[in-house]
């Protein structure tokens, strides 16, 4: 018997605690996260860190690839970077799926962030995209 349904349940119970968003309906693909454990940039440009934890509702069906990807509102020419990660039905990503680009607005400055998924059918070029789901937050907090 696997433990990660065990385990899943209080990371989602502590993001709807959170205020994290409930879908408006089932088949509705959402995408919600929070910067938990990110660390601030000191170092005046972005460094690989892992990524937050994300929270996923109606993921669309069939899928098998989750392709993340994170940009700069406020200085939308940096693309920060992301990962795939295998989709098996889990409603949460932890942290440290991939790593990426963390955010590094100047010192003293807060930038808003879009995170974006994009839920495939399998890896690759090749993969239909089924469906897209963007959350947008701000860094520092």
């Amino acid at each position: 018997m696997s433990k990660k349904p065990f385990l899943a349940a209080p990371l989602l119970a502590a993001f709807a605690l959170a205020g994290f968003s409930a879908p408006a309906a089932a088949d509705d693909f959402l995408l919600d996260t929070a910067w938990g454990r990110t660390p601030p940039c000191n170092t005046g440009s972005p460094h690989l860190i892992p990524n937050p934890a994300f929270a996923l509702s109606g993921v669309p069906p069939r899928t098998r690839v989750l392709v993340f990807e994170m940009l700069d509102l406020n200085a939308p020419g940096f693309k920060h970077g992301g990962g795939t990660v295998r989709y098996k039905g889990q409603r949460l990503i932890a942290p440290g799926a991939f790593s990426y680009l963390g955010p590094c607005p100047p010192a003293g400055e807060t930038h808003r962030y879009i995170w974006t998924v994009y839920a495939k059918d399998g890896p690759g070029t090749f993969a239909t995209e089924l469906g897209k789901a963007e959350v947008v937050k701000s860094f520092p907090r």
